[in-house]
Order: C-alpha cells, then sequence, then structure tokens
C-alpha cells in the first residue's frame, strides 16, 4: 500500500546509474508515493528520470521519450525533492533540457562581470592620469599609456604533422577504427581538464576528445569523474564531422566556461581548467604524469615516440 499519493498520476521510467541509489531502490520509493514504475518508454509514461551521464549519451530511453511530447525528462532531484516536501513539484525548474542552457547562461554572466570590473578599471586609470596623480605622470601625458604588449603565450597543444598519433582516451572503445582529431592548422582536438577543490577534498577530471575514422565518421568522446577512478564516460554526435565539432566545443565551454580558441587564457573561476600537453616533446614526460583520469600515460608516450620513428 502507497505512504503517499503524491505521484498518484505518474508513471515513471528511470534511465542511468544514480550515485548513492540503485533502481530497485527508487522504483520502491515511486510506488511508496503512489506512482507507477515502467521499465520502458510508452505513451503511458509520464515522466523520465535520467541521470546526468546518459542524458548526455542521449541514451535510447532519452531519444525515445524526446519524441513524445508528454514525456517530462527530469533529473533525480526532482523525484526526492517532490517526496521531501511532500507534493509533487513543478517539472520546469527541474528539465533535463534546460541544464546545459543554465551552464552556459551562468558563463555568459561571469564573463559580463569581468568586462564591466575591466571597464571600470580602465575609466579609473584615464581619469587619474588626467590630473596628474599617477606617480610619474604628468596632465598632459598620453591618456593611452604606452605599455609593452602581452608576450602571447605559445601554444604548444599544436602538431607539426597531421600524422601524428595522438593516444585515444583509455576508456573509450573506438581505438582500433578512430583517430584524434588535428585540424588544418595543426591544433589538437584533445582536451584535459581538472577541477581541485580542496574544502570539499574533490579532485575531478573531465576528457574531451573528438574522433574520426577514415571513413568519414566523427564522434565527440568525453569521460568524467574523480581523479583515480574510471568515471562515467558518453558519446556525443551523430557521426557528422560538423556536428561532433560543435558538440566538443559546446562541452569544453560548458565544463571551462572558455571557447575552445580561447584555450590558453586563464581559467575561470569555479570551472574546469584546461591541461596543456606537448605531444611533440620528447624531452619531458612530466605532462603525462599531470594528466587526470589517467592510470598509465608514459606507455601512451612511447607510442608517440614510437610511431614517430617509423616516419
Amino acid at each position: 500500500m502507497a505512504k503517499t499519493d503524491i505521484l498518484a498520476d505518474c508513471t515513471v521510467v528511470l534511465s542511468g546509474v544514480f550515485e548513492g541509489y540503485t533502481q530497485g531502490n527508487l522504483s520502491k520509493l515511486i510506488r511508496d508515493n503512489g506512482g507507477k514504475y515502467g521499465t520502458k518508454i510508452s505513451g503511458a509514461t509520464t515522466h523520465l528520470v535520467v541521470s546526468e551521464g546518459e542524458w548526455e549519451g542521449r541514451g535510447t530511453k532519452v531519444k525515445q521519450a524526446s519524441d513524445l511530447a508528454d514525456i517530462r525528462v527530469v533529473s533525480l532531484d526532482w523525484l526526492l525533492k517532490s517526496i521531501e516536501e511532500g507534493e509533487k513539484l513543478d517539472e520546469d525548474k527541474y528539465l533535463m533540457a534546460n541544464s546545459d542552457a543554465t551552464a552556459v547562461k551562468d558563463d555568459d554572466v561571469e564573463d559580463e562581470d569581468v568586462n564591466d570590473k575591466a571597464a571600470q578599471d580602465s575609466k579609473t586609470s584615464k581619469k587619474r592620469a588626467r590630473n596628474g596623480k599617477v606617480k610619474g605622470a604628468s596632465p598632459e601625458c598620453d591618456e593611452e599609456e604606452q605599455k609593452p604588449p602581452a608576450k602571447k603565450q605559445k601554444d604548444s597543444q599544436k602538431a607539426k604533422s597531421t600524422n601524428l598519433n595522438i593516444p585515444i582516451d583509455e576508456g573509450c572503445n573506438l581505438k582500433g577504427s578512430h583517430r584524434v582529431h588535428i585540424d588544418g592548422d595543426g591544433t589538437i582536438f584533445d582536451a584535459s581538464l581538472n577541477q581541485t577543490n580542496s574544502t570539499n577534498n574533490n579532485n575531478k577530471f573531465y576528457r574531451i576528445q573528438l574522433l574520426g575514422s577514415q571513413h568519414g565518421n566523427f564522434r565527440t568522446w568525453t569521460r568524467w569523474g574523480r581523479v583515480g577512478e574510471h568515471g562515467q564516460s558518453a558519446m556525443l554526435g551523430d557521426s557528422d564531422f560538423d556536428d561532433a565539432r560543435k558538440q566538443f566545443e559546446k562541452k569544453f565551454k560548458d565544463k571551462s566556461g572558455l571557447a575552445w580558441k580561447d584555450r590558453l587564457s586563464a581559467p575561470k573561476k569555479g570551472k574546469y581548467k584546461f591541461i596543456e600537453r606537448n605531444y611533440e616533446d620528447d624531452s619531458s614526460e612530466e605532462d603525462d604524469d599531470d594528466l587526470p583520469g589517467a592510470s598509465s600515460r608514459r606507455a601512451s608516450k612511447a607510442s608517440v615516440k614510437s610511431e614517430e620513428r617509423k616516419k
């Protein structure tokens, strides 16, 4: 017998792996609160509760639910908080379709704050120069004080040859058929990200690679989790190059707060930090040791050297 009737009008299907819960636990919660639990998407399904990994990978149930307008695809928080509050909460706040848009919006707000502060600092500096209050400056000095241009940071994550063999992430199953994409200008589409929060004792990694086969099949591979663990993974894209590249650049922006072309810029507060690699520098192996989410990078480096010697 149900303990409450909070979910009396709901038929809920689960998809994905939920940290701290089994699907058996969650299905019991659904039934205990008046709802019906379904194992497959059908016309009777009202809600699909999905994990982040399953949503990003666009699993079978996610695709099926997307084709049916009446199904609300929500996060686990909707289910748990509805039960906690004692009432079925409005799903709009918990829709998975809103998660990517929220991440981009937060990044834009952060960028606006930084730009506003920079503009204000510039105005203050010019005002002080006009009033002769800057040490060593006079009212007659040029408002745009001449300063040596900032030294452009060298991008070592560029290949001298598109034939360079970049190791595919150890968790990916496309190693035999695909290669890491290298653009015409030598840019290697391999992003290793790290986020460390000492206060919460968190050390997380996020790996993103744009992979292509000789038959023109392109996908974006992602893997994330705590450093030292395998974590979760997802394959993005519909095999088209433009879509796979769009997925790569979008995921990089979502996680780092930076556009891919600006990857060498200062890391954004609260976001993942981009770890630059030098694939062609045989004199140092420190970069490989520093990569998060890797069990052994020295073997990968050795394979790159072997390929270069063959050429």
